[in-house]
């Protein structure tokens, strides 16, 4: 042992690393082992708890009625126009081979809409455009006018112009292996769409429909991890061999954070932890955080080497240097992401527990195996005793500045958290994909050529069988459908008032002046019969009326609002019907009313979540420190760039969807980072007996340069995030990085001046500045 390394503590893993990595390897064998059992899910309900009311609504009315699952043929034709047989006869074929998709239960279009019309005394029921036939432009003309009166197709499978039409096909997929059941639906839908191409090059043709979002769902997240990690472990090799310019340290690094990650994944697998669209994020995160712990540990065994320290030596001494702040940084960022059980979407509550095991596994780790890799694997330094310049002069200028520094820190930062407030909550599924996605793209340009892809079910049950038929009933319908289609959030309606008004007209003669909602009861019900009777298997009533005929289902087609006003639109709704007849039952449902409600729910939970997480960081901190005043003064550069990274994005967006809702819980424990490890070196100094200003300049000139490469890979890491076509993600990303940013410019900044005016030390100008002398020699 080199004289150097006499007389001093040595850690247990730098003494014996090659134990210490046989001890580790079996631990991380065994989660490894878990990996088998991971489960990617990319269904929408994996977002809803099996509790949930809107869901158990939702699914109540799927079995009142039929479920609405669907897959849907968007097809524009380049001559613009719909109506032309050529097109006709496209639809007429694609309609006819839609039937063949996998648990097919029904397929709507223009050529088979069930028309109905008189025939002297009888009824006639049949496809719009009958298979088989050829398509003369006298039959084209009579479905353009068909199309352009009737209140079913127009606006709904026909674009009010005539310049689009869709062929959807609803489905039922078993709900066991969900995802298989998807992929095999979808997948048809591709190749059928590669035929129609193929065969009509001149007409457009996009899919969309919830199947398609479900599909996207899980393409989107198996592409970013596909993407993500390596891309982020790319950068972090890069970083580490430029940062460290050591090969134990860059090795140490790498097993460090691929450790971390693989015993998280497989944790994930042997608790049942299903890999989706938001837990996919948690491999960037933990290597993020992972990479932060080996930096500060790195950075104190190099600063060893310099001042002659041996290997093992540095080693340890880093350990018990770093052994408090990463204890500690690991602990916060853990609660702060286990405080995201209080959200109410399980794959956010499963993302929290993913990265708290995450991080407390790479602080084992970096705690563990980083010091052994130091110890084994040379590493060569230049000798330095004077910390780095910059970091000095950059410290006496703060504590020389404090009091223009302080008051503009502040107003900056007041103005920022301003601005938070004004954010909206919006959550719509197809939002959460970016704008470079097959499916945002299709409904954008559904939405600007036809309709929204908002979709919400109404069920209005009379509470007698046969209560449809009911007069009355149809009189509250009626008002009701035509109430609903003057909202201005609405786009189309599908009401069986529409039904029934058409089959007065055909039963009067086809006179127009009877479409009108029959008046008495048994003839309605006669005509419902007679109509039902008619109808071929797969086109029936069943998708809007249930099989008691007590309770009818309309269909809205939304414009494509935000999640808030869904909420506002169906209270309306709701206190419509009330108002019509509060005699009837109303209920509403679907998959984007969940989406908003879960919306308001979760981002409540998550100010709660928040709260605690704030609670909890200030109690770690305070019972570490030991000192409850820099555990307070710790509360403002903690807790300010949350708040203002938000009024950031205030200007920037202006949305908040599910995934930014975890940012206040999830970042609180991350910033932490920053300020644990100032005021950890601060508050050794202080304990010493220095004064404040000569303590804080201590901290600068030993946890600066850490502090600035930290950050620097915390906004690398969560910057890859950005790469994602997933909104949710994307929007993760960029706000994580200006919060840790925003972090390290109020740790720098905004923490010195606060703690030169609670934390005073009492001595002459002379002795400060004598002392910190002393302290930089």
């Amino acid at each position: 042992m080199k004289p150097s390394d006499s007389g001093a503590k040595v850690v247990w893993p730098a003494a014996r690393p090659w134990l210490t990595l046989a001890l580790i390897i079996p631990l991380l064998l065994l989660a490894f082992a878990g990996l088998q059992s991971l489960e990617i899910r990319s269904n929408y309900r994996v977002y809803f708890d099996k509790d949930n009311v809107q869901l158990n609504q939702f699914d109540q009315m799927e079995k009142t009625f039929s479920r609405n699952d669907n897959v849907a043929f968007v097809l524009t034709p380049k001559n613009g126009d719909i109506y032309s047989p050529e097109t006709l006869d496209a639809v007429r074929w694609l309609t006819e081979q839609a039937w063949q998709t996998p648990f097919s239960t029904r397929v709507d279009s223009l050529t088979n809409f069930q028309y109905s019309e008189a025939d002297g005394d009888d009824l006639y029921v049949g496809d719009l455009l009958p298979g088989k036939v050829s398509i003369s432009p006298d039959m084209a003309d009579k479905v353009r006018r068909v199309a352009m009166t009737e209140p079913t197709l127009l606006g709904r499978v026909v674009a009010r112009d005539g310049g689009l039409t869709m062929v959807n096909v609803t489905v039922q997929t078993p709900q066991s292996d969900a995802d298989k059941h998807v992929r095999a639906v979808t997948d048809y839908a591709l190749s059928l769409k590669e035929k129609f191409d193929q065969a009509y090059p001149d007409i457009d043709t996009r899919i969309a429909g919830m199947l398609a979002v479900n599909r996207a769902f899980g393409d989107e997240t198996a592409k970013d991890g596909s993407t993500l990690i390596p891309l982020m472990l790319l950068i972090i090799m890069v970083v580490s061999a430029l940062l460290f310019r050591s090969v134990g340290a860059f090795v140490g690094t790498f097993v460090v954070v691929i450790f971390s990650i693989v015993g998280a994944l497989g944790f994930a697998g042997w608790v049942g932890i299903p890999i989706t669209s938001a837990t996919i994020n948690a491999p960037v995160m933990i290597l993020t955080l992972a990479v932060a712990d080996c930096i500060h540990i790195v950075g104190v065994f190099r600063a060893g080497l310099q001042k002659g320290l041996g290997r093992t030596q540095a080693a340890s001494q880093s350990f018990y240097t770093n052994l408090r702040p990463v204890v500690l940084t690991s602990v916060t960022t853990a609660i702060g992401f286990l405080t995201l059980n209080g959200s109410n979407a399980p794959p956010i509550r499963d993302l929290g527990n993913l990265v708290a095991f995450g991080v407390m596994l790479a602080m084992l780790l970096a705690l563990t195996v980083m010091p052994a890799m130091l110890r084994l694997i040379p590493a060569k330094v230049k000798p330095k005793s004077k910390p780095a310049a910059w970091l000095e002069q950059m410290a006496e200028r703060i504590i020389a500045n404090r009091r223009v520094l302080l008051p503009v820190t502040l107003l900056v930062s007041a103005g920022l958290v301003a601005l938070a407030p004004m954010n909206e909550l919006d959550d719509r599924p197809i939002q959460y994909f970016s704008k470079d996605t097959t499916i945002r793209q299709t409904a954008d340009y559904v939405e600007q050529n036809h309709s929204g892809m908002t979709y919400v079910e109404v069920a209005l049950d009379t509470g007698e069988d046969g209560g449809i038929s009911n007069p009355a009933f149809l009189a509250t319908l009626g008002t009701f459908t035509d109430w609903l289609r003057d909202q201005p959030e609405v786009d189309h309606v599908v009401s069986l008032s529409d039904v029934f008004k058409r089959l007065n007209k055909n039963m009067n003669g086809d006179d127009p002046a009877f479409y009108t909602l029959p008046q008495d009861r048994e003839l309605a019900s006669q005509y419902l019969l007679l109509y039902e009777m008619s109808l071929p298997y797969g086109l029936d009533l069943n998708n809007i009326i249930n099989v008691s005929k007590s309770s009818t289902r309309l269909l809205l087609t939304l414009k494509n609002i935000p999640s808030s006003e869904i909420v506002g639109l169906e209270e309306r709704i709701h206190n419509q019907v009330a108002f019509l007849n509060d005699q009837i039952k109303v209920q509403s449902a679907g998959p984007y009313l969940i989406f908003a409600h879960i919306s308001e729910t979760n981002m409540d939970s998550m100010v709660k979540a928040s709260i605690l997480a704030f609670v909890l960081i200030s109690l770690v901190i305070g019972i570490s420190l030991r000192s409850w005043r820099l555990a307070l003064v710790s509360l403002v550069p903690n807790v300010l760039p949350v708040l203002a990274g938000f009024g950031m994005w205030t200007l920037i967006d202006g949305t908040i969807n599910m995934g930014m809702s975890i940012v206040c819980a999830a970042t609180l424990g991350i910033v932490v980072d920053d300020t644990v490890h100032f005021l950890t070196h601060y508050h050794d100094r202080r304990k010493q007996g220095a004064a404040t200003e000569t303590a804080i300049v201590h901290a600068f000139t030993t946890a600066g340069k850490a502090m600035l490469t930290s950050t620097v890979v915390l906004a690398l890491g969560f910057a890859v995030l950005t790469l994602s076509n997933y909104k949710l993600n994307i929007d993760l990303g960029y706000i994580t990085v200006f919060i840790v940013t925003i972090a390290l410019i109020l740790d720098a900044i905004l923490l010195p001046t606060l703690l030169m005016i609670f934390d005073r030390h009492p001595k002459p100008v002379k002795e400060r500045l004598h002392e910190t002398a002393q302290s930089n020699v």
